[in-house]
This record gives C-alpha cells, structure tokens and sequence, in this order.
C-alpha cells in the first residue's frame, strides 16, 4: 500500500466556519464577474488539457477502472463548455399560449454541493 496524501480532520462547526469564511469572501466579486463565461471556458480547456493525469488522479482516489475515470472527466470538460456558453446574465422569455414567463439569472449566494464519490468530478461540474 502507497498513501497518496494525507488529510486533516475537522469537526462539523469548523467546516460550517470555513464555509461562511469563504462565501463571504468570494461572493460579492464573483457574483459581479462578467467573465464567469470566459473562466468556464477556461476550466473546460485546462481539464481536456489535463485529462489522462486528471483520470489518473480519479482512478487513484476512489478505485474506479481508468476507462470510466477517462469518460467521466470528458464528462465534466463537457459540463463547463456547456455552462461557458449560457447567455448570461440575459433573461430568458418563455412563451405558452397567452403565457409569457421571464427566467432571470441572479445570483442569490453560496451553496453546499456535496458530491458522490462514485462521479466527484463530474458532478462538481454540474453542480
């Protein structure tokens, strides 16, 4: 056996302190950021960049087979390009019938996105 990396623990109201740290310190620049397109678009070219060491990294971290870690990157390069071209932050008009529906795209804070361990990094991607 190869340790690959060692982790600190942390109780749950030092997570809950981390995260508020955090939040409140990244949310009034990013939520103002109108290149959040163009740094998505940006993550996406530096995991397809990365890829085979990004499966690697996978594959070691939970033990899935290498060819499910290589798709499921691809997956997660795939859910930034998607994101990187989002009109943003445009509103969205939806019309049915006599029905007229506005979606618009505000930011309204941080949130807790928990992974599975089976799919991390595609999920973080989507989420």
């Amino acid at each position: 056996l190869e340790t690959l990396t060692e982790v600190s623990t942390v109780n749950e109201s030092g997570i809950e302190q981390a995260i508020k740290k955090a939040a409140a310190e990244a949310f009034p620049a990013w939520s103002q950021n109108p290149e959040k397109s163009l740094l998505l678009a940006r993550w996406s070219e530096l995991v397809e960049k990365n890829w085979e060491d990004l499966a690697i990294l996978l594959t070691l971290e939970n033990g899935k087979p290498l060819l499910e870690s290589r798709r499921e990157i691809e997956s997660s390069a795939a859910f930034f390009r998607y994101y990187a071209r989002l009109p943003w932050p445009e509103d969205s008009i939806i019309s049915r019938g006599h029905w007229r529906h506005v979606v618009r795209q505000v930011p309204v804070g941080v949130c807790a996105a928990i992974t599975p361990w089976n799919f991390s990094s595609s999920m973080l991607a989507r989420k």
